[in-house]
């Protein structure tokens, strides 16, 4: 019979931990004990070991102060150490030992070491802790040595948080220094991707017990303002969406720590939650959203836009069709009616935006060259929706499956009404719509082995029959309460 240690967690925390210690038993194999999942495999892979994980895992058994599983943290641990490299690093996964390729990899471990050194010392004993300070000085080492001075910008966050942390004088100097020299005022290109965001939370629990007290206030009033219903609402430039809802990650853990709230239940499986180790009590916590949100600013040479009322949030940014293409970009993405969202993938095409008033258009410049006979190729502009509740679709006010341009076009979700048009603005072409069941291209969760096809979404797409080099098409929305 497992006996409690003393129980210091708050309830939400507890419930936090308890999350991820139900996601690792579902990965846990019983042959092994080891966590076994693929970065790029469904959860059905079950022949690959990571570290991370199996570190992330342990650090959750440890967090839950239960005898049972602290003595098998302290196994996991013990087992995953040997596989450290004689330069200091891991391998992502234990079957590629001695390589140890991924160097980013180190930055993830060391908050995990930071835990268990804060907070559990006094009972993984003598020869675990002498074990973890050695690995521990041969990551700081590694990371010092091996990775580049001018990281991604979330990155620099977490090392720097990592040298104060856990470095020596030398080394906390430095992170002092890169911290105060990172910009924390306005907006970031990380500060729109949830992944990024959620790492740059970590390092900063590391530093601060609230955020919200802290010289990073700024942030923490954006992540408030950005988070509406269980989504992220910021401009979305790599996100992913599974089944339902955008694709767990640590930034929606602790969004729902800060918020008080629960996931989608199509998160409810994700191995992401195994990082909800990583979620450090504290008294931040969003306050009710009582004023609408308004904002507008640049990332690069991109323009933004984020809208947010009581009953939807809208995102737009700007995307040229040269730009490296990112995974996971869009153009548009609103959040409307009964739980629905509505997506514009970024294309070939460029694309730019106008507000006027109520209405929305969104101007599509086509690329110059198109191959008629290819019949993807002629798919130039999708719009895609959720249809977990599929919005009533109608064309001039009667039900079809398909229209043509200049046509009013209207879904509907509870009280709320969206109008649609596309409309020929420049050039010369003929074009086609349709309605039917697809995927966005962000969706992580199409098919698998296991069964067909399944569509989550609903597209709206315009196909070219015929048009001239130089074409641009127009789409207005009008979102309206009934």
């Amino acid at each position: 019979m497992s006996t409690q240690i003393n129980e210091v967690n708050t309830d939400a925390i507890r419930q936090c931990i308890n999350k991820a210690l139900q996601v690792g038993r579902e990965y846990q194999s019983e042959l092994t004990g080891y966590i076994h999942h693929h970065h790029k495999m469904d959860k059905n892979s079950r022949e690959t070991i990571p570290v991370y994980e199996n570190l992330l895992f342990a650090y959750a058994l440890l967090r839950s102060r239960v005898v049972d599983n602290v003595q098998e943290a302290k196994s996991i641990i013990s087992k995953i150490l040997k596989f450290q490299t004689p330069n200091g690093h891991f391998p992502l996964y234990l079957h590629d030992y001695p390589e140890a390729l991924y160097s980013n990899l180190a930055i993830r471990i060391l908050p995990i070491y930071h835990g268990i050194i804060k907070n559990f010392y006094h009972v993984i004993g003598d020869e675990l802790r002498t074990e973890i300070d050695k690995s521990c000085q041969l990551l700081l080492n590694y990371i010092e040595a091996e990775t580049p001075e001018e990281l991604p910008y979330h990155l620099q966050i977490l090392r720097a948080a990592i040298y104060i942390s856990l470095g020596d004088s030398r080394l906390k100097a430095i992170g002092e220094h890169t911290l105060e020299g990172i910009e924390k005022s306005s907006p970031q290109r990380s500060w729109m991707v949830p992944r990024e965001m959620g790492d740059m939370i970590v390092g900063l629990q590391m530093i601060y017990p609230s955020l919200n007290d802290s010289p990073w206030k700024p942030f923490w009033e954006h992540l408030q303002q950005t988070w509406w219903k269980g989504q992220f609402i910021g401009p979305p430039l790599r996100e992913h969406w599974y089944e339902t809802a955008s694709e767990g990650t640590l930034y929606h853990h602790f969004m729902d720590y800060f918020a008080k709230e629960e996931s989608p239940p199509s998160r409810n499986h994700s191995i992401s939650y195994l990082q909800n180790a990583l979620i450090r009590p504290s008294q931040d916590a969003f306050l009710p959203l009582l004023n609408n949100l308004d904002e507008e600013g640049m990332l690069g040479d991109q323009s933004y836009t984020i809208k947010r009322t009581g009953n939807h949030a809208l995102a737009l940014l700007s995307c040229k069709g040269e730009q490296k293409r990112e995974d996971g970009l869009h153009a548009m993405r609103l959040f409307w009616g009964e739980g629905l969202s509505l997506v514009i993938p970024r294309g070939k095409y460029d694309i730019d935006y106008q507000i006027e008033g109520e209405e929305l258009k969104l101007y599509f410049t086509l690329p110059k060259t198109i191959d008629l006979d290819n019949h993807r190729h002629c798919r130039e502009i999708a719009v895609y929706g959720s249809r977990q509740a599929p919005a009533q679709f109608r064309v001039e006010g009667s039900e079809a499956n398909t229209f043509r341009m200049g046509e009013q076009i209207t879904l509907k979700s509870g009280n709320q009404q969206l109008e649609l048009k596309f409309e020929l603005a420049d050039g010369e072409g003929r074009f086609y719509g349709h309605y039917m069941r697809g995927n966005r291209p962000a969706q992580q969760k199409a098919g698998g082995e296991d069964h067909g096809f399944v569509a989550y979404d609903d597209m709206i797409l315009l196909r070219t029959i015929e048009r001239a080099s130089s074409c641009q098409v127009k789409l207005s929305l009008k979102l309206t309460t009934t």
